[in-house]
């Protein structure tokens, strides 16, 4: 998900589901402090997703890991 909860930037991000079902806190998986999200995608596995970063009006790609959140240069 894209949220800005708590930052001036948007940042990529997810909601895990409480013990009883219930959606947890936003967990931060990506942010930039000079870029925000624009848009992203995650492949049929579920295992990585592209991130597309707006800065200064132009996209950059870059890949993040899932579960993990580690973005790959």
């Amino acid at each position: 998900m894209i949220s800005n909860k708590d930052r001036d930037l948007t940042a990529f991000a997810r909601i895990k589901p409480g013990a009883n079902g219930d959606p947890g806190p936003i967990e931060v998986l990506a942010a930039r402090a000079d870029a925000e999200v624009d848009w992203f995608t995650i492949n049929e596995q579920g295992s990585l997703a592209a991130v597309a970063w707006n800065v200064g009006g132009k996209d950059e790609l870059t890949l993040t890991e899932l579960p993990s959140g580690k973005t790959i240069e």
